[in-house]
């Protein structure tokens, strides 16, 4: 696990009480994981794990606010990890980050699980995740009382 120190433009806002969106990152490959981390950690505070277990193990003693995964990965690949976390973190927003989700694109569009093809331009990706925290940041205010 690798987790990243917040950059200084961000140290301002946690000092005033604007804690930055933390978001847990998974890839196998350790290039990938750092070019996330590199276009996120701006903005974000940014977690990377290297494998579908060490993300579920990370959740369980963390609570983050976006989960972003590789599709193919050895063992459980990011399609599982995404159901999986779902199952047990319902209100936790996920995406694929992936060069290969066009062979299980129904299978996304069917679950409404965003996705971003490899590669990507980092902006795009930045703006990408900011639109899913807003979304699930107004979903959760929202939502009429049970």
């Amino acid at each position: 696990m690798t987790v990243s120190t917040v950059p200084v433009a961000e140290r301002a806002k946690v000092e005033e009480g604007h804690m930055p969106k933390r978001i847990l990152a998974v890839d196998d490959e350790s290039i990938h994981r750092r070019f996330l981390q590199q276009c996120l950690q701006d903005k974000f505070e940014v977690e990377v794990a290297a494998s579908a277990e060490e993300c579920l193990e990370l959740l369980k003693h963390r609570q983050y606010d976006l989960l972003l995964t590789d599709c193919n990965m050895p063992g459980m690949n990011g399609y599982e990890l995404v159901l999986e976390v779902h199952r047990r973190y319902p209100h936790l927003p996920c995406m694929m980050v992936s060069g290969s989700v066009y062979d299980i694109k129904d299978l996304l569009n069917q679950h409404k699980i965003p996705h971003l093809p490899k590669p990507y331009d980092p902006l795009d990706l930045v703006r990408r995740v900011q639109t899913i925290l807003e979304t699930a940041y107004l979903s959760h205010t929202t939502s009429p009382p049970t």
